[in-house]
């Protein structure tokens, strides 16, 4: 599989995994949708959504990688303070987003040094 392949696989999977990852953040929950402790869920989506940018967009620097997803965990929690969609805000959730994400980019920056060995060109 060529680079540009995965790279492009990636970017819509990333965009996939993020407009997902809203819906699911500000959606009213009638009931726990996932795993029953909510930081996992920030965790799980988060390190995803890492991954796939790091493979996607492997040309750009990972701290502008890690401070777009990290105002994206902010505008979700922003989100969820809102009126409209009656959810609660955490700082915890936003800490648990930026942890995931530094995660989900290590595990990235691992799999391009894998990627690169297996395919030279």
């Amino acid at each position: 599989m060529q680079r540009e392949t995965i790279r492009f696989g990636a970017r819509v999977a990333f965009w996939c995994c993020v407009a997902g990852s809203y819906v699911l953040a500000v959606m009213p929950v009638k009931h726990e949708v996932g795993f029953h402790y909510d930081k996992l869920n920030h965790m799980i989506a988060f390190l995803n959504i890492a991954f796939l940018g790091r493979l996607g967009w492997s040309r750009t620097r990972a701290r502008w990688i890690a401070v777009g997803l990290v105002a994206f965990g902010a505008f979700i929690e922003i989100s969820q303070a809102t009126s409209i969609v009656h959810r609660d805000a955490s700082w915890a959730d936003l800490a648990a987003d930026t942890a995931a994400t530094i995660v989900g980019l290590i595990f990235g920056k691992i799999a391009l040094r894998i990627i690169r060995r297996l395919r030279p060109n």
